[in-house]
């Protein structure tokens, strides 16, 4: 080796030596970076995702504090990691939930995160907290989405998580009060046209049966104190016709909404029933696209929850924003000592939007 390359390779080790000792000895340097001290994981139901209503905007709030934390992360505070679970059925999602349970490990820095948040995004998931319970940390919290407040009283208590455990929801109050009224102005307006009109039978169409799960959304008691006696109510559920989900059974659901919806057609053609409330979550389209094949045809009502407009007569929409509720609750969260954060959140008559006829 002649003494020029001799030369070359040492003036290269100097600077590569000189270069690791200005990063380490210079205090007006970055400190080296490490890992967040926070994780919040959501953990999503199967096939929940893709729903344009509640589930895509709870994505959209964990992604928003993802944003939030980046810019932190920019000012050298890298505060919070997020996560998801979405697994193919329900043993997946078990076995996922178990793992990261057992795991508070940050899997790109050495060390454990010092808190985490499981966050469960629909309410008949709770039962995983019995398998993980064991396995949650003094430090480690979950947070409970679309329940009451004795929902999270029962959990903290079947599982041993006392003030560790939060609740979550928006009321849909106002928007179902103001969906009460309309009925009967189109009712008084129908009427005058000719049509017969009533809202004798008013059909809530669900994902779930009320043994599954009783929903916290207030529809059930706003239309007793609205309606009383003079209608009659009746859940149609999917779970009951669809005896087991998994991925595969995506497009079975779609289809089945698809036949509730010309069902309850055949039930207003006779009984002139003109209304009704579809909360299927992703299978919402399903119903969709029966309303859509019969644009212009003389249609009862819809009212879904938790969706977007549609372009066609006969379908209106109620949507809470659990895009900003989750992030505003994230943010309280990530600054707050483990257990400090309130045992229950309800959120009435704000951060919900529908597209429901007001009083003229």
């Amino acid at each position: 080796m002649n003494k020029k390359v001799i030369s070359t390779m040492l003036l290269l080790a100097a600077i590569v030596l000189s270069g690791c000792s200005s990063d380490d000895d210079d205090p007006s340097q970055p400190a080296r970076e490490t890992g967040a001290p926070l994780q919040v994981m959501v953990v999503f139901a199967p096939g929940e995702l893709g729903d344009e209503g509640y589930a895509d905007g709870l994505m959209e709030g964990l992604n928003r504090l993802k944003r939030f934390d980046d810019e932190n992360r920019e000012q050298g505070k890298d505060s919070v990691d997020v996560d998801f679970i979405s697994r193919y059925d329900a043993e997946d999602t078990r076995n996922a939930v178990t793992q990261w349970a057992q795991q508070p490990a940050n899997p790109f820095y050495d060390g454990d995160y010092s808190r985490r948040l499981l966050v469960i995004s629909d309410p008949t998931m709770i039962p995983l907290l019995g398998t993980i319970k064991d396995d949650l940390r003094s430090t480690d919290e979950v947070l409970l989405l679309k329940v009451y407040e004795a929902d999270v009283t029962k959990a903290a208590a079947d599982y041993g998580l006392g003030e560790r455990v939060h609740g979550l929801n928006i009321s849909l109050t106002e928007s179902i009060r103001k969906f009460c009224r309309y009925m009967d102005r189109a009712i008084a307006q129908a009427q005058a046209e000719g049509k017969e009109w009533n809202r004798d039978f008013l059909p809530i169409f669900r994902h779930y049966d009320e043994s599954t799960w009783v929903c916290r959304d207030s529809i059930n008691e706003v239309l007793a104190e609205e309606l009383g006696t003079s209608t009659r109510t009746a859940i149609g559920a999917l779970n009951q016709l669809v005896a087991a989900f998994n991925l595969d059974a995506i497009t079975q659901m779609q289809e089945t909404a698809y036949s509730l919806a010309q069902a309850f057609m055949q039930n207003y053609q006779q009984s002139r029933s003109a209304f009704c409330i579809v909360d299927f979550g992703k299978y919402n389209a399903g119903w969709d696209y029966f309303l859509l094949g019969h644009e212009g045809d003389d249609l009862y009502e819809t009212l879904m929850i938790d969706a977007g407009d549609l372009a066609t007569g006969n379908r209106y929409y109620v949507k809470r924003d659990f895009r900003s509720a989750f992030f505003g609750w994230g943010y309280d969260w990530m600054k707050q000592e483990p257990g400090t954060m309130p045992r229950m959140t309800l959120i009435c008559g704000e951060q919900c939007i529908d597209n429901i006829p007001d009083e003229e």
